[in-house]
């Protein structure tokens, strides 16, 4: 199934990626996208980036845990040169989930924070090892 929106619905973007795993493509004034899972669409669905997985998939209240493509560590090195206190990293405990961090946001965390966070986490994740 595909689904059509118009084009000023969402932000200018060549290609963005929907809680829900569809891709979204702008093609001239409107967004296609696949549905992969069928639900009810609203404006408190996320964002992913790319390479970045919830380690699962049930509710959750201030904490996640997410799976990166690389070790957390490498990615906190990075995210600290921002000034940013990237995810907690559960290898220093259990060696191999080392590209697994806990990422804690509450209620005072605002959304120009967590798009911060995001937009640099994106950056750690293209750079070069």
């Amino acid at each position: 199934r595909r689904l059509v929106a118009r084009h000023d619905v969402v932000a200018d973007a060549d290609r963005l990626t929907v809680g829900n795993g569809a891709t979204l493509e702008v093609r001239g004034d409107d967004v296609i996208c696949d549905v992969v899972n069928g639900g009810r669409l609203s404006d408190k669905k996320g964002m992913n980036l790319p390479g970045v997985k919830l380690s699962f998939t049930g509710p959750v209240f201030n904490e996640f845990l997410i799976e990166l493509p690389r070790s957390v560590k490498i990615v906190n090195s990075s995210l600290r040169r921002e000034k940013i206190i990237g995810p907690l990293a559960i290898g220093t405990w259990y060696s191999e989930l080392s590209k697994r961090g806990l990422v804690c946001v509450t209620e005072t965390t605002s959304r120009a924070e967590i798009e911060r966070f995001a937009a640099a986490l994106g950056h750690a994740l293209a750079e070069p090892l």
